[in-house]
């Protein structure tokens, strides 16, 4: 059951179990004399709008209407507008994944005498309307099944994602701090596991769950005997909490997004910032690709995560995809990438795409 002030919202997995729990909550208000009005209640329905959500039998999804004040919004010509956005924005951010990440560029013209308007800003304005347009359905927690946090920490920020039954319930990110960003790779990882603590501390405080670290020293982190003062007291709140670290190898963390490990494939992004709206466009046109997203392919070494198929661990691309020739490039011929020769570009390719 949710209850926010006078808006009460009951769910359940079966319409038996549905009755029971309508009875019971009905019971404890005439117990404490609260009263529902009939005609401001409604029953039986496997979806409906609650706080500008969509709650269904899939789960959580934003309400089309709701964002198409997002959508269709010119752009910002000042400062008041361009906060304006970046607020309404804001309200939907554990439905995006690296939500921070993707909004830096407008974050920081809001800075004082930091407001221009740049291609760069153009793209991260075009970028967020388009994340946000498409968001996924989130899924609803079940407090009798074990949770999953993944994370990722890079050099300009970090992002969490908690997960139940290989479903995302909400996806949190923040800009790291400037004295954060001088902290070592280790130290970004366990303060990006603080943050997901903090901010999912309602669904994980009494329950068992696991962390999913790429970061095998990670796992002996409360084994350590020499700490520093910093992490000293991240231990004094980290065992306020029953969870067990798992190590995922780097290339099986695809909810850490695939397309950002690896230099080639950061190349990659810099060359066509819209690649994942090019590979749905090329899905779109290859019918194997329609069937694996509509779940009719019942191969288990194909699956969906965001949208994208991956073929095991790997990106799969339809036969003849105009993108190889872009990750070719950016695998070879970019700055990051240096020539690295035909076995090096081949395997690097190769640990992602398919």
């Amino acid at each position: 059951m949710l209850v926010f002030f006078d808006d009460i919202l009951i769910y359940s997995r079966t319409w038996e179990d549905h009755l029971q729990h309508i009875e019971t909550v009905l019971r404890i208000l005439e117990e404490q004399q609260f009263y529902a009005k009939l005609s401001k209640c409604e029953f039986r329905l496997t979806e409906m709008l609650y706080l500008g959500h969509i709650i269904g039998v899939d789960g959580v999804r934003v309400h089309k209407e709701k964002i198409r004040a997002i959508r269709d919004r010119p752009e910002p010509r000042n400062v008041t507008e361009l906060r304006r956005f970046i607020g309404i924005c804001t309200y939907y951010r554990k439905f995006v994944k690296s939500f921070s990440q993707l909004a830096t560029p407008l974050t920081d013209l809001t800075r004082k005498g930091a407001f221009s308007r740049s291609d760069t800003a153009q793209r991260a304005f075009d970028r967020l309307k388009e994340v946000i347009s498409s968001c996924p359905a989130l899924a609803l927690p079940d407090f009798s099944q074990p949770f999953v946090l993944e994370y990722n920490a890079s050099g300009e920020g970090i992002g969490v994602v908690l997960m139940q039954g290989g479903h995302a319930i909400a996806f949190e990110s923040r800009k790291l701090l400037p004295h954060e960003r001088l902290y070592s790779i280790y130290d970004k990882k366990i303060l990006t596991i603080m943050h997901a603590l903090a901010k999912f501390q309602q669904y994980l405080v009494g329950n068992t769950f696991r962390v999913r670290t790429d970061h095998n020293s990670l796992r002996f982190f409360l084994e350590q005997k020499q700490l520093q003062e910093r992490q000293q007291m991240w231990i004094s709140k980290i065992q306020e909490y029953d969870f067990d670290i798992e190590y995922v190898k780097g290339k099986n963390n695809v909810v850490a997004d695939a397309l950002s490990r690896k230099p080639t494939t950061l190349s990659l992004m810099s060359l066509d910032t819209n690649w994942k709206a090019r590979l749905l466009v090329e899905y779109s046109k290859d019918r194997f690709a329609c069937e694996v997203l509509d779940g009719q392919v019942t191969n288990d070494r194909y699956r969906v995560v965001d949208e994208i198929i991956y073929y095991r661990d790997w990106i799969f691309m339809i036969k003849g995809s105009q993108l190889k020739k872009k990750i070719l490039q950016a695998s070879h011929d970019s700055p990051l990438a240096g020539h690295q020769g035909f076995t090096k570009t081949y395997r690097a390719i190769r640990e992602r795409f398919s």
